[in-house]
């Protein structure tokens, strides 16, 4: 490899796995990157949250790989588990200084159940490298749940919205796994659209077509 190409390996790879520079969510549906100017439009729903709508066009990313715009995301899920039946509603917000690719996000979650609803902390969103294998992840009740998928098609793509999760301990440690091959703990994951609609929370998960593994 000449030295202008290995230069140009390290500065992709800096660009693509850098420090993060998008500032935490404040946990109540806003993720902290409002000016008091912006114009934010919130959307009324069913749970109480605080729902906005994304914005479709919030960061114009340049990378070794690819480019493009990426817009904010939102997601609202529901899941059970040990007993408890909920809604959960995560805000994510396109950011990163150095407009590179993939984005970072800087996000907040709410859950929602019995009528109540409480911000969650630790919510993070990932869009999961070039495949765009997203995550969600959050703190509830002394565990730390990963919304993800169980089943990627061609070149190790998902091919629908995240579909299970998996619960991890206090630690770190991995207490259940429901993302393997039998989907032991479904969800059911839509997402916000930028004319701020969204699915109806019905599970219509199938295994990826090319699943090697699950197929």
């Amino acid at each position: 490899m000449t030295p202008c190409a290995t230069t140009r390996l390290a500065f992709c790879l800096f660009l693509l796995f850098g420090a993060s520079a998008c500032p935490p969510g404040d946990g109540a549906g806003d993720t902290g990157g409002d000016s008091p100017a912006e114009d934010v439009t919130y959307v009324p729903n069913e749970w109480g949250f605080d729902i906005r709508v994304p914005d479709p066009d919030a960061l114009t990313c340049w990378g070794c790989f690819t480019s493009g715009t990426f817009g904010d995301q939102g997601r609202i899920c529901s899941f059970s588990y040990d007993g408890l039946s909920a809604i959960v509603y995560a805000s994510s917000r396109a950011c990163h200084p150095e407009g590179a690719m993939p984005p970072e996000y800087a996000t907040a979650a709410q859950l929602a159940s019995g009528g109540a609803v409480v911000p969650l902390e630790g919510a993070t969103y990932s869009y999961g490298t070039n495949h765009f294998n997203d995550s969600l992840e959050f703190d509830y009740a002394g565990l730390h749940l990963r919304f993800f998928h169980s089943s990627f098609g061609s070149l190790w793509r998902r091919c629908q919205p995240m579909d299970c999760f998996q619960v991890y301990d206090s630690t770190g440690t991995l207490v259940e796994d429901g993302c393997t091959c039998e989907r032991t703990l479904p969800a059911v994951c839509v997402e916000i659209q930028p004319d701020g609609t969204w699915a109806e929370l019905v599970d219509t998960f199938e295994v990826c077509p090319e699943d090697r593994v699950c197929g």
